[in-house]
């Protein structure tokens, strides 16, 4: 895919083409969509959420710093939105698997779902803030600098916590294994 100048079809949505958002929703909506299952667990709040940031992002068009990157931007409303909707329902991170299949064949898809639902409760018992970097960091390929700009912190920062966050998903991953 050609690179899009992406500049130019925001000062053309600001100027009242609308129809111009469409490319960045095209581009980015699978990232959207990743990162939203990955905070939310559910593949039907994800599309929502990423559907509601699409929204808030167009809405919020004019604010949008030139000298930042458009996909960080995006997805710090992403995060924000996914934090507001797991604060409200007042709920933690839900397994999309009620019994999990502990046999480790990996030919097996039951097996290697069972194996996903392991990761996704080790990772839903990491503290917020390293869930939120390792997410970006090792699940969606965004840089230290972009994690950064979205979770609004240093870029040591990130790194760190998401090292953190590996150590601790090890020894949860092993917890969860055992039992």
């Amino acid at each position: 895919m050609p690179l899009i100048d992406e500049i130019g079809i925001i000062q053309e949505c600001l100027a009242g083409n609308i129809e111009d958002f469409g490319i960045l929703v095209k581009k980015y909506q699978a990232l959207l969509m990743r990162t939203a299952y990955h905070f939310l667990g559910n593949w039907d709040d994800a599309k929502d959420a990423t559907q509601t940031t699409f929204i808030k992002a167009y809405r919020s068009l004019f604010s949008f710093r030139q000298d930042r990157r458009f996909s960080s931007w995006l997805c710090r409303i992403l995060v924000n939105d996914c934090l507001d909707r797991l604060k409200s329902a007042h709920r933690k991170y839900k397994s999309p698997m009620d019994n999990p299949i502990r046999d480790k064949d990996p030919s097996d898809p039951l097996s290697r779902l069972a194996e996903e639902d392991l990761i996704r409760q080790a990772l839903s018992k990491l503290p917020k803030k390293r869930r939120r970097a390792f997410i970006l960091v090792d699940l969606e390929g965004f840089s230290g600098p972009e994690a950064a700009e979205v979770l609004g912190c240093s870029e040591s920062t990130v790194r760190v916590t998401v090292m953190k966050a590996r150590q601790q998903l090890r020894k949860i991953y092993i917890e969860l294994n055992e039992s």
